[in-house]
């Protein structure tokens, strides 16, 4: 897994088509989930180790009460 995050350019994006990841503050939660946050914390770091832009969930854009579909607009410039 961590040769294919590392294969990702700079200004990327990653998207996990997921529910909400709850908050790693609570160490009940935490410990419950504890897989989903390792999960996260690979993802950010190395999304951070090739400059990529931003860690995306699915059902936390905007916001994890109202979600929306995410757009990707991709011209011949960027995405």
């Amino acid at each position: 897994m961590k040769e294919l995050l590392l294969q990702g350019k700079r200004d990327a994006y990653i998207v996990s088509s997921s529910k909400p990841i709850p908050d790693a503050k609570d160490s009940l939660t935490r410990r419950f989930n504890r897989r989903i946050f390792q999960a996260r914390n690979a993802y950010e770091r190395h999304l951070k180790e090739v400059a990529g832009r931003k860690f995306l969930v699915t059902m936390e854009e905007p916001n994890a009460t109202k979600p929306e579909p995410l757009v990707f607009e991709i011209n011949g410039m960027a995405a």
